[in-house]
């Protein structure tokens, strides 16, 4: 099985659990569905899913609101570098969210892209720097266990963190390990 049919199988799989969860992002139910990503999510998702132009950091600011609305979302975006029109909400609306103890989920879900060089605006790849920036828990996977483990135990845990996929694993094979 392909890295890409893994990861939406197992978040499908959550999702799908699911009462009304939104899920957005940029063609996230169109044409590539983020590279099979996000494809067929909508058929299980019990919630919204809305496909949105890019304003990355209103969209993270919607999140942020939702969340606070104790409502769930995921923010799925086509590449990391696009998060750094969001790190003002990152930051500052993190910021204030931190004091409080939420009871909804807010995650990012921007894909990894370490791939190669794709043109300027696709060599940001990284999580950790975001993480540390903004103070936030970032989650990166490479094989089926890691994979299952941080889908099932993060994607919609209540709180904020990041989840970022590898482009260049997409297309590979998924990496069984015990």
């Amino acid at each position: 099985m392909k890295y890409v049919e893994y990861v939406n199988s197992s978040i499908k799989t959550v999702i799908s659990k699911e009462k009304n969860l939104v899920i957005y992002g940029q063609n996230i139910d169109a044409a590539s569905c983020l590279s099979g990503l996000t494809r067929g999510l909508s058929v299980v998702n019990n919630g919204f899913t809305i496909n949105t132009p890019n304003s990355e950091n209103t969209l993270t600011g919607i999140g942020f609101g939702l969340m606070l609305s104790g409502v769930s979302s995921i923010y799925f975006m086509k590449q990391m570098d696009f998060l750094l029109l969001g790190m003002d909400q990152l930051v500052n609306t993190y910021n204030v969210i931190r004091q409080t103890t939420p009871n909804a989920s807010f995650t990012i879900f921007p894909i990894n892209v370490d791939s190669g060089y794709e043109g300027p605006q696709s060599a940001l790849n990284n999580l950790n720097d975001f993480c540390s920036i903004s103070g936030v828990n970032g989650f990166s996977m490479t094989n089926s266990s890691d994979t299952k483990h941080i889908i099932e135990n993060f994607l919609i845990r209540p709180g904020f963190r990041i989840i970022s996929p590898s482009q260049r694993l997409l297309r590979e094979e998924m990496i069984e390990i015990d």
